[in-house]
């Protein structure tokens, strides 16, 4: 997962360079700073990141309350291993639209989604 992740970014930053929109990855393997957060638009993460960033405090729930924008991709893979987690995470999430009233659109994403009306 963090392999995808780091491809993903690299692949996102080229394409979005030219817009002006930096890309970071956020991985059990990369960290970043308040500044590179300050200077990013988006981040490429994995969901046990996501899920750590979301729980701790300090800095990263300052990062976890700029989010404007959460996608999730292969949502089909609920019912594996990962499931649980991306519920936690998009549980999670909505609480804090809830409480902050600030609005995180959240997007899912699947090639294959036989039951997508039951998702939604």
């Amino acid at each position: 997962m963090k392999a995808l992740a780091s491809e993903m970014t690299a692949s996102f930053g080229k394409r979005l360079r030219g817009l002006g929109i930096v890309v970071k990855e956020l991985t059990g393997d990369m960290k970043l700073t308040k500044t590179e957060i300050q200077q990013t638009q988006m981040i490429v993460t994995t969901p046990e990141k996501w899920d750590i960033v979301t729980r701790k405090g300090a800095t990263d729930t300052e990062l976890a309350s700029i989010v404007k924008l959460l996608i999730i991709d292969e949502v089909h893979l609920l019912h594996g291993d990962r499931g649980p987690i991306v519920e936690a995470i998009v549980a999670r999430t909505l609480r804090q639209v809830e409480s902050t009233q600030n609005m995180i659109r959240i997007v899912g994403l699947s090639a294959t989604l036989p039951n997508y009306l039951d998702v939604a």
